[in-house]
């Protein structure tokens, strides 16, 4: 890869990361395009706890063990498959409140294009994550979907989701201009055992920015 090349790449996975860590957890790690056949396995471990008091006082701990398969398939064209295992509880009722198991899993495609200026990829996230959660476990579904507590997985399972994202970057003097755009086309899901489901929409997340190149000493 060229010094040109890498210039590029150094923004637009940053712009690309950016549009879509509010949809996956493996948003930075994917967005990462790697040249040749051989197959890369990447797995991670993150534990995060937090005590909450007030008129209660209980604790909300979640492990996260994320795992990534990937491999180029073609010229300058990955396949990554993701999933996850998760478990989170809480003491918040009478007992403990509990979710665990596999998480939602997902392919993606992904390329690069016009000497590593413009990256391209989609994919489908399947249901095989927990749904239908019971009375109890949506109290703790609540805490973990929490905008103020930062756990690393806040839903254990959604619906069949379709995902697209796209990323360029082009010199203009010194400086390098880069933008990028995410689209996120989520389907409908049973998230508890009341029968009902639930649509939550589609999201375009869209980010520009621009980064100076320094010339060397």
């Amino acid at each position: 890869m060229s010094r040109h090349s890498h210039r590029l790449l150094t923004l637009i996975l940053p712009l690309i990361a950016a549009g879509l860590v509010t949809m996956w957890p493996f948003a930075l790690s994917q967005a990462q395009i790697i040249h040749g056949k051989r197959p890369e396995l990447m797995q991670g471990l993150t534990f995060l706890s937090w005590n909450v008091s007030g008129e209660s006082d209980f604790t909300i701990q979640e492990w996260h063990f994320p795992i990534m398969a990937r491999a180029g398939v073609a010229e300058n064209v990955e396949l990554a498959v993701s999933g996850a295992l998760m478990n989170a509880s809480g003491d918040i009722y009478v007992g403990d409140d509990q979710v665990s198991g596999l998480t939602d899993s997902r392919i993606q495609l992904s390329t690069s294009l016009m000497d590593d200026q413009v990256l391209l990829s989609g994919g489908v996230s399947l249901p095989t994550g927990q749904q239908q959660l019971s009375r109890d476990q949506q109290g703790l579904l609540a805490w973990l979907s929490s905008d103020f507590l930062n756990f690393p997985l806040r839903s254990p399972g959604e619906g069949l989701n379709l995902f697209g994202q796209i990323g360029t970057a082009v010199p203009a003097g010194q400086w390098v201009v880069g933008a990028s755009a995410a689209a996120y086309l989520a389907g409908k899901y049973e998230p508890y055992d009341n029968g009902r489901e639930y649509q939550p929409g589609s999201r375009l997340i869209g980010n520009i920015g621009t980064e100076r190149i320094w010339p060397a000493n």
